[in-house]
């Protein structure tokens, strides 16, 4: 596993999900559901761009047609998970390769 430092983690926020801003030198991980040192170094560190890898167009949800009939806007695709059309190279935490099962 890859050791980063809270402060830059994907998950260590700087507000609190209530608004509320946690105490100088800290970060809200909303991984754990608590504050956190920003300089501590832990195992559970996610980069933040480490989730997105690929775009949109070659996920197993987009389809090229949406469910009423219709077709997206050109450069956009239809998301069979969020049901919503997206960009083609849009690049989302959701992703799922066409071959995984």
């Amino acid at each position: 596993m890859e050791k980063g430092k809270c402060g830059q983690c994907k998950f260590g926020y700087p507000e609190k999900p209530d608004g509320k801003k946690p105490p100088p030198g800290t970060v809200w991980c909303s991984k754990r559901g608590m504050q956190m040192g920003k300089q501590r170094v832990m195992t559970c560190y996610v980069s933040p761009t480490a989730f997105h890898k690929r775009h949109c167009i070659e996920c197993k949800w987009a389809k090229y047609i949406k469910p009423h009939g219709g077709t997206p806007e050109p450069d956009s695709v239809w998301c069979d998970k969020r049901h919503f059309e997206i960009k083609k190279l849009r690049k989302m935490e959701c992703f799922e390769s066409k071959t995984s099962s």
